[in-house]
Order: structure tokens, then C-alpha cells, then sequence
């Protein structure tokens, strides 16, 4: 599969939109940059300045068109622009609590970033949840996710558990479940 490129045009058009006369225009190659073909999507700007900083943002390879799906254990995100057995690739997976493990090694930056962005802002719904949670219930879920191994050392460490906070609580959760691979997005 040849890989999709996104080349946004800036045009001015002082006649046609007098207030906003800066058109930014996304053209896309399927063929690896031979050919482009307009989009049909155009977004309009007042100052030459404002179109350029969105042309800039839009001008990327779009090798990676990622989607979000969240089946029940976390979100899945798969490539729209790639196949694998029938069916989109998984490129990484966001845990319930929002920290992400990435599966596709090779991933460009832009699609790393929506993944990161994407998990910061589940975890902040996540964390937010977690804290309106009783305490016996925020110790019993973080306690779920420790194997024995990780559950032998944090009760060998520590006492008193009943006098915990939900915020040390969930400390304690993330860096558990970052131990299986995973990393927090707000690192």
C-alpha cells in the first residue's frame, strides 16, 4: 500500500471571502506524493500567519490514520490507512486508568502524540472518577490489579493501609498497572 500524503495549499482570495481571504486547502496523494487530489475541505483565515500555523499542523504523512474503540478493557486503537489479517492494524492499546502501551514500534510522531493525548485524557477522567470512589473500594480495585508478586512486596512495605487516601491509592494503581508495560502520558 502506497502511503497517503496530506499537502495543505494556502490561497488567497480577498474577492470572494473579504474578512477571512486566507483559504487553507488539504490536497491528498494515495500514490506516495505523484499524484494530489483536492480533499474538499477548505478552512478560511483572516491573517496570512493563522492560515500558515494550520497548513503547518495539517502537513503530515498520513501513513497512520488511527481510530479509538473501547471494547470493555481499555481503549484498542487500530491504523485505518493498514490491514492485517482483514481487519485495521492494533497499533496500541489505553488501559482503563490511561496509561498506553504502543505495539508498533516505528510509529511517527504525530500519531504518538494523538495516543498520548488521547490517554491524558482518559486517565484525567479516570483519576477523577478513582477519587469519588470510598476508600475500601479505591483499595480494593488497586489491590485487582496487583499480581501476587506485586501484592507480596506493597503489603510487606506497608501498614496501615486503612489509612491511605484515595490519592495515594491511585499512585499506587498507575504505577502497577506501568509495571506490566504500560506508560503514564503525563510523564
Amino acid at each position: 500500500m502506497n502511503q497517503t500524503i496530506c499537502k495543505p495549499k494556502i490561497i488567497y482570495q480577498p474577492q470572494a471571502t473579504p474578512d477571512v481571504p486566507y483559504n487553507v486547502q488539504l490536497w491528498h496523494s494515495c500514490d506516495g506524493g505523484d499524484t494530489f487530489v483536492y480533499s474538499g475541505y477548505g478552512k478560511f483565515y483572516a491573517t496570512y500567519p493563522e492560515a500558515l500555523l494550520y497548513a503547518k499542523s495539517q502537513r503530515r504523512n498520513l501513513s497512520y490514520n488511527l481510530g479509538f474503540g473501547c471494547l470493555g478493557n481499555g481503549t484498542t486503537v487500530w491504523n485505518r490507512m493498514r490491514e492485517v489479517g482483514g481487519d485495521y492494524e492494533t497499533v496500541a492499546h489505553i488501559d482503563p486508568c490511561g496509561v498506553y502501551r504502543l505495539y508498533v514500534s516505528n510509529m511517527p510522531e504525530y500519531a504518538k502524540r494523538e495516543v498520548r493525548e488521547h490517554a491524558a485524557k482518559e486517565m484525567e477522567r479516570a483519576r477523577a472518577d478513582f477519587m469519588m470512589l470510598t476508600q475500601p473500594r479505591a483499595l480494593h480495585i488497586t489491590m485487582e490489579r496487583m499480581n501476587s508478586r506485586q501484592w507480596v512486596d506493597f503489603l510487606g512495605q506497608h501498614r496501615n493501609l486503612q489509612d491511605w487516601s484515595n490519592e495515594q491509592l491511585w499512585e499506587v494503581y498507575v504505577r502497577t498497572v506501568c509495571e506490566s508495560g504500560y506508560v503514564s502520558p503525563v510523564e
